[in-house]
Protein backbone atom coordinates (compact mmCIF):
# COMPACT_ATOMS: atom_id res chain seq x y z
CA UNK A 1 0.00 0.00 0.00
CA UNK A 2 1.07 3.55 -0.73
CA UNK A 3 1.90 5.73 2.25
CA UNK A 4 1.07 9.47 2.22
CA UNK A 5 4.76 10.29 1.72
CA UNK A 6 4.77 8.18 -1.46
CA UNK A 7 1.75 10.09 -2.77
CA UNK A 8 3.47 13.41 -2.10
CA UNK A 9 6.62 12.12 -3.78
CA UNK A 10 4.57 11.17 -6.86
CA UNK A 11 3.02 14.65 -6.97
CA UNK A 12 6.53 16.13 -6.78
CA UNK A 13 7.64 13.90 -9.69
CA UNK A 14 4.65 15.00 -11.78
CA UNK A 15 5.34 18.65 -10.94
CA UNK A 16 8.99 18.14 -11.83
CA UNK A 17 7.99 17.00 -15.31
CA UNK A 18 6.05 20.22 -15.87
CA UNK A 19 8.52 22.51 -14.14
CA UNK A 20 11.80 21.06 -15.43
CA UNK A 21 11.34 18.57 -18.26
CA UNK A 22 8.85 20.58 -20.33
CA UNK A 23 11.07 23.72 -20.44
CA UNK A 24 14.06 21.54 -21.26
CA UNK A 25 12.12 20.01 -24.14
CA UNK A 26 11.18 23.44 -25.40
CA UNK A 27 14.76 24.64 -25.23
CA UNK A 28 16.21 21.64 -27.05
CA UNK A 29 13.45 21.35 -29.66
CA UNK A 30 13.53 25.09 -30.39
CA UNK A 31 17.17 24.76 -31.36
CA UNK A 32 16.55 21.88 -33.75
CA UNK A 33 15.91 23.37 -37.17
CA UNK A 34 13.87 21.26 -39.56
CA UNK A 35 15.78 20.47 -42.72
CA UNK A 36 14.11 22.47 -45.53
CA UNK A 37 14.36 19.39 -47.77
CA UNK A 38 12.13 17.55 -45.28
CA UNK A 39 9.78 20.46 -44.49
CA UNK A 40 7.18 19.17 -46.95
CA UNK A 41 6.53 16.27 -44.54
CA UNK A 42 5.10 18.74 -42.05
CA UNK A 43 2.00 20.45 -43.39
CA UNK A 44 1.96 22.95 -40.55
CA UNK A 45 4.91 25.03 -41.83
CA UNK A 46 7.06 24.47 -38.76
CA UNK A 47 10.66 25.67 -38.93
CA UNK A 48 11.84 24.00 -35.70
CA UNK A 49 11.01 20.77 -33.94
CA UNK A 50 9.37 22.81 -31.15
CA UNK A 51 7.04 24.52 -33.64
CA UNK A 52 6.22 21.15 -35.15
CA UNK A 53 5.59 19.74 -31.67
CA UNK A 54 3.39 22.66 -30.71
CA UNK A 55 1.44 22.82 -33.96
CA UNK A 56 0.78 19.07 -33.90
CA UNK A 57 -0.72 19.43 -30.39
CA UNK A 58 1.93 17.12 -28.94
CA UNK A 59 2.52 19.74 -26.24
CA UNK A 60 -1.16 19.48 -25.31
CA UNK A 61 -0.94 15.69 -25.16
CA UNK A 62 2.09 16.09 -22.91
CA UNK A 63 0.01 18.25 -20.55
CA UNK A 64 -2.92 15.84 -20.77
CA UNK A 65 -0.65 12.97 -19.71
CA UNK A 66 0.43 15.06 -16.73
CA UNK A 67 -3.19 15.49 -15.63
CA UNK A 68 -3.87 11.78 -16.06
CA UNK A 69 -0.80 10.91 -14.03
CA UNK A 70 -1.66 13.40 -11.28
CA UNK A 71 -5.27 12.23 -11.11
CA UNK A 72 -4.21 8.59 -11.00
CA UNK A 73 -1.84 9.35 -8.13
CA UNK A 74 -4.69 10.97 -6.18
CA UNK A 75 -7.04 8.10 -6.95
CA UNK A 76 -4.46 5.59 -5.74
CA UNK A 77 -3.84 7.61 -2.58
CA UNK A 78 -7.58 7.69 -1.74
CA UNK A 79 -7.82 3.94 -2.37
CA UNK A 80 -4.72 3.08 -0.35
CA UNK A 81 -5.71 5.29 2.57
CA UNK A 82 -9.14 3.69 2.66
CA UNK A 83 -7.59 0.21 2.53
CA UNK A 84 -5.21 1.03 5.37
CA UNK A 85 -8.01 2.43 7.53
CA UNK A 86 -10.34 -0.57 7.08
CA UNK A 87 -7.52 -3.11 7.37
CA UNK A 88 -7.40 -4.45 3.80
CA UNK A 89 -4.07 -6.11 3.09
CA UNK A 90 -4.47 -6.21 -0.69
CA UNK A 91 -6.64 -5.04 -3.53
CA UNK A 92 -8.11 -8.53 -3.67
CA UNK A 93 -9.35 -7.97 -0.11
CA UNK A 94 -10.72 -4.61 -1.19
CA UNK A 95 -12.61 -6.25 -4.05
CA UNK A 96 -14.57 -8.21 -1.44
CA UNK A 97 -15.45 -5.09 0.54
CA UNK A 98 -19.14 -4.19 0.03
CA UNK A 99 -18.33 -0.51 -0.54
CA UNK A 100 -14.68 -0.21 -1.49
CA UNK A 101 -14.96 -3.01 -4.03
CA UNK A 102 -17.48 -1.15 -6.17
CA UNK A 103 -16.08 -0.31 -9.63
CA UNK A 104 -15.00 3.31 -9.99
CA UNK A 105 -15.67 4.23 -6.36
CA UNK A 106 -12.32 6.02 -6.05
CA UNK A 107 -12.81 7.92 -9.32
CA UNK A 108 -16.24 9.34 -8.61
CA UNK A 109 -15.86 12.24 -6.19
CA UNK A 110 -19.42 12.14 -4.85
CA UNK A 111 -19.27 8.41 -4.21
CA UNK A 112 -15.78 8.80 -2.71
CA UNK A 113 -16.96 11.56 -0.38
CA UNK A 114 -19.89 9.41 0.77
CA UNK A 115 -17.61 6.40 1.27
CA UNK A 116 -15.13 8.37 3.36
CA UNK A 117 -17.92 10.02 5.38
CA UNK A 118 -19.85 6.81 6.02
CA UNK A 119 -17.02 4.35 6.57
CA UNK A 120 -14.15 6.47 7.88
CA UNK A 121 -16.03 9.39 9.42
CA UNK A 122 -13.95 11.77 7.29
CA UNK A 123 -15.49 14.79 5.61
CA UNK A 124 -13.22 15.37 2.62
CA UNK A 125 -14.72 18.84 2.10
CA UNK A 126 -13.03 19.99 5.33
CA UNK A 127 -9.60 19.38 3.78
CA UNK A 128 -8.48 22.74 2.34
CA UNK A 129 -6.90 21.30 -0.81
CA UNK A 130 -9.77 18.93 -1.62
CA UNK A 131 -11.46 21.44 -3.96
CA UNK A 132 -8.27 21.53 -6.04
CA UNK A 133 -8.08 17.72 -6.02
CA UNK A 134 -11.67 17.52 -7.26
CA UNK A 135 -10.86 19.94 -10.03
CA UNK A 136 -7.87 18.08 -11.39
CA UNK A 137 -9.75 14.78 -11.13
CA UNK A 138 -12.51 16.27 -13.31
CA UNK A 139 -9.86 17.31 -15.84
CA UNK A 140 -8.10 13.93 -15.56
CA UNK A 141 -11.35 12.17 -16.38
CA UNK A 142 -11.82 14.37 -19.44
CA UNK A 143 -8.34 13.55 -20.73
CA UNK A 144 -8.25 9.87 -19.76
CA UNK A 145 -11.71 8.96 -20.99
CA UNK A 146 -12.64 11.59 -23.57
CA UNK A 147 -9.30 12.51 -25.18
CA UNK A 148 -9.75 16.07 -23.98
CA UNK A 149 -12.93 16.68 -25.97
CA UNK A 150 -15.27 18.81 -23.88
CA UNK A 151 -18.81 17.51 -23.70
CA UNK A 152 -21.93 18.23 -21.64
CA UNK A 153 -20.88 15.77 -18.93
CA UNK A 154 -17.55 17.53 -18.42
CA UNK A 155 -19.25 20.94 -18.27
CA UNK A 156 -21.77 19.64 -15.71
CA UNK A 157 -19.10 17.84 -13.64
CA UNK A 158 -16.84 20.89 -13.60
CA UNK A 159 -19.71 23.10 -12.46
CA UNK A 160 -20.82 20.60 -9.80
CA UNK A 161 -17.28 19.99 -8.47
CA UNK A 162 -15.77 23.46 -8.72
CA UNK A 163 -18.57 25.94 -9.30
CA UNK A 164 -17.05 26.95 -12.65
CA UNK A 165 -19.74 27.21 -15.32
CA UNK A 166 -18.12 27.11 -18.75
CA UNK A 167 -21.39 28.10 -20.36
CA UNK A 168 -21.28 31.40 -18.43
CA UNK A 169 -17.63 31.91 -17.46
CA UNK A 170 -16.08 31.10 -20.86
Amino acid sequence: MVKPEAFLAEIRRVAEVQRVVRPMLKSVLSQRIINPALAHRFANGAKTDWERWEKSYDDKYFDMATFVRLGSAAENAFRDYFMRKIGCASRMDLANDPDGGKPGIFQNMLRLQNLYRDRLNVDLETIPSFKLVKEFLVHRHLYAHNSGAIDDKYIADLKRMTGVDLAVDA
